[in-house]
């Protein structure tokens, strides 16, 4: 190839005739038939000069290196809760992870910006590229309060992905029943 991308490796290879003796400029002798296996982090010109009965000759080969392309951040969709109780509720998500292992959870509490918020345990959302279901559920919260929530995708090796808040309301306190006599 002429073009590789960092971290990938090529062959050059060459081939003479009537040449006597090649020097090549990575600073070898070298066969006046053969190869060389090479992974450059840049762009380098390979040259090769070979000598024979009628003279010298000199040809090169130019291998590109181009940096490996950015991945896809993976996307983390907030979903409407449902299972609202007077002590709960379930949030609901979706991650996909495009390609990069990717772990998903809620970040959750009572602050609209969740500047100050929870966080639920953390589930593999694996590395695919379709939408994966997150949800969770979250109890032992006070009844007639309004809670907010957001799923997150946090990828391998790089940063979280957060969703839209949505924000639920869980169900009026009961009512209580007064003593009989």
């Amino acid at each position: 190839p002429s073009t590789i991308t960092v971290g990938q490796s090529a062959t050059v290879s060459w081939t003479t005739t009537n040449a006597s003796g090649c020097s090549a400029s990575w600073g070898q002798s070298v066969l006046a038939t053969g190869s060389i296996t090479v992974q450059p982090s840049s762009t380098t010109t390979y040259g090769l000069t070979c000598t024979g009965p009628g003279g010298s000759v000199t040809a090169s080969k130019t291998l590109t290196v181009t940096a490996a392309p950015t991945p896809t951040p993976p996307t983390a969709t907030t979903q409407a809760a449902t299972s609202i109780t007077t002590s709960g509720f379930r949030a609901h998500g979706a991650i996909v992870a495009n390609g990069t292992p990717t772990t998903g959870y809620f970040e959750w509490g009572t602050s609209a910006t969740l500047t100050s918020s929870f966080q639920t345990t953390a589930s593999d959302m694996g590395a695919g590229t379709s939408a994966v279901a997150l949800a969770f559920d979250l109890t032992t919260l006070s009844c007639a309060s309004t809670y907010y929530y957001r799923a997150v995708a946090l990828p391998q090796g790089g940063t979280a992905v957060r969703g839209t808040i949505l924000s639920v309301a869980t169900l009026t306190c009961p009512t209580p029943t007064p003593p009989t006599a």
